[in-house]
Parts: C-alpha cells; structure tokens; sequence
C-alpha cells in the first residue's frame, strides 16, 4: 500500500496515493503545489548557504573520485508523515548496509518531500526540492501525480518503495548497463564543502546533480499517521545543487551542510550524478563519504 493523504472522514489510499498534483483531489484533500523544475535544473550552479554548528565537523584536505561504468543509483521519496514509508526506509537501510559490508557499486539515496508536512508532522528532513526532483520524474513518465514511498532506479525503474522484489531486480539490471559519461568529483574542505566537478562524454542535453547526505538520522515522531513511531533513515538528502549542461562541463560548488542539531554524527556522503535532461537516464555516478 502507498501513502495516502488522509482528513477526519475515511479515505482510499488508492485514490489518494500522496497524490501532488494541482488544485483538490476528489476527496477534497489539498494536493501539493506544482513545481517548476526546469527552472530549477538550469541556470549557473548554485550556491547553497544553511547554518551548521562547527562542532564534529569532520576535516578533508582534498579526496578526488571518479565515476564508474557499472553502478546503480537508488532514490527513495519518502515522508515521516506517511504510515507507509517506515517499510521502504528499512528496505533502503538494507540496501545501503548490504552494499557497504559486500563492497557493490550501489549508491542509495532518501529524499525526504514535503508535501505530507501540513497532515499533522512536519518532516524535520523534508526538502522542497526533493519534492521537485520526484515531480520532474514523473513528467518525463507521462503522469500526473506522486505518492509515497516511491522508489526510483537508475532513473528509470519506477515502483512502491517497499517492493524488495522489484528493488533488487532493478537493482540487478542496472548493474548490467554501462555508464557511458566519466565524472570527477573533488571534495576540499570541511564546511562549508568545496566541490570541484568535470564531466566529459555526457549527454546531449545534461543536467549535474550533487546530493549532500547524512549518512544516518533517528527521529521520535510525535504526531501524524506515525505517531510514537522512533523512525530510522540512511542517507538522507540534505542539501541538493544542479546545473545544466551540454555534453561537458566543469566547475566548483561551495555548499555548507547541516544536520538536526548542525551536526551529522555519523558523517556525510556527497553524490554526483549526472542525468539525461530529457529522459532522466544515468550517464554517471559518482560518490565519496568522510572517514
């Protein structure tokens, strides 16, 4: 079952699937705001300034990483307000401690949107542009709405974010493709980040994504549909940049992360991706983690 949007009287969650379209669903729910994405994946890279405590902050002198040609990336949209996404969390969890113990070139990621906040919990991790990016997908698929949890592989394979089954087979086919773009990511300090980036071989019509995830987070729920509820997450978006481009480019991002409390005790993971912006496809992946 996906998540539904839900008032005082009964509704189907079937109908009502976290739906993110624009005006009133049927069962009068407020559906979330359209997005205008293309205007946030254009433009000249952008600088993303949060507030952060210097405290735990963890030092890097300088660490380049390249991408390689046999990786799958995972994304996970979720909400802590959604009774439905604690199973697709844990499936991501899995997924992303069975990739660090065996060593597999597999990148997961959790977006954390925002359009459960107004039923009854505010996501701590909840992030407009999370909401944006999972809009932008669905447009390149020809559909009019979202939900929760919804889990995406490689750009491509869409399904409930629960479904084990359909993950791992996802998960399994894309490992059987090539990425056909290089990426090199170099990290320079600590925080603020500094993120030199070069593309070579992308798409005709490319767009860079660069994620900035804390790699664990632990939250006690006290209201909404997961009421009591202690929720656990791995790498969760925080901050998110993109910049379009043709077939190359090359540049530097400077981007100051934060966690609940300023802090990410558990260190941080920085992805680069780069995407068809036609298709949403994945030319090439890169990550790197702090010590």
């Amino acid at each position: 079952m996906v998540g539904r949007a839900w008032i005082s009287m009964s509704i189907s969650c079937a109908v009502l699937a976290c739906r993110g379209g624009s005006g009133t669903s049927s069962g009068g729910v407020p559906s979330a705001p359209q997005i205008d994405v293309s205007s946030e994946l254009s433009g000249d890279p952008p600088t993303s300034e949060r507030s952060a405590s210097p405290d735990r902050q963890p030092v890097v002198e300088s660490s380049r990483v390249t991408s390689q040609p046999n990786v799958a990336l995972v994304e996970l949209f979720t909400s802590e307000g959604c009774s439905s996404c604690p199973p697709a969390d844990r499936l991501l969890r899995e997924l992303v401690t069975e990739a660090q113990r065996d060593e597999l070139p597999v990148v997961a990621l959790s977006f954390h949107v925002d359009y459960w906040d107004y039923l009854g919990w505010k996501d701590p991790f909840s992030r407009h542009d999370s909401s944006a990016r999972q809009r932008w997908y669905s447009r390149l698929a020809g559909q009019s709405g979202v939900y929760t949890p919804q889990m995406i592989v490689d750009g491509r394979h869409a399904f409930v974010g629960s479904s084990e089954r359909r993950a791992r087979a996802a998960i399994r086919s894309a490992l059987r493709g090539v990425k056909d773009a290089s990426l090199h990511i170099e990290v320079q300090g600590s925080n603020p980040w500094r993120v030199a980036y070069e593309v070579t071989s992308g798409p005709q019509e490319g767009v860079l994504q660069l994620a900035f995830a804390q790699r664990t987070a632990t939250t006690e729920v006290a209201a909404g549909e997961n009421s009591g509820e202690t929720l656990q997450h791995a790498n969760v978006v925080r901050d998110f940049a993109s910049t379009r481009f043709e077939e190359s480019t090359r540049g530097t991002w400077s981007v100051r992360t934060t966690g609940t409390d300023g802090t990410a005790d558990d260190g941080w993971l920085i992805v680069g991706v780069v995407q068809s912006h036609q298709t949403g496809s994945v030319h090439a992946v890169a990550s790197w983690s702090t010590p």
